[in-house]
């Protein structure tokens, strides 16, 4: 795997499955912090409450516009739901 440089910031690599279960816990600890239910937050992107589960629990690649949706509603960016803690 390539190891790449994004605006300074090296991004070590990872499988598919690791970076949509980073992404799952990443949205997990910003809804927990918002104190949202997965549904409420479904309910605020207009989705079903399954979908964010799976998410959070590294079962799906999301697509931009979902993360996007996602981002909007936890008042964050989609930078930040990127961003990773070491």
């Amino acid at each position: 795997m390539l190891r790449g440089e994004i605006l300074g910031l090296f991004i070590e690599p990872m499988t598919e499955q690791q970076l949509n279960i980073r992404i799952g816990e990443k949205v997990a600890s910003l809804r927990t912090k918002k104190n949202l239910t997965q549904k409420e937050l479904a309910n605020l992107i207009d989705s079903e409450y399954q979908n964010i589960s799976r998410l959070e629990r590294g079962l799906v690649n999301p697509g931009a516009y979902f993360l996007y949706k996602i981002a909007v509603a936890l008042e964050t960016t989609l930078s930040d739901l990127l961003q990773f803690e070491e």
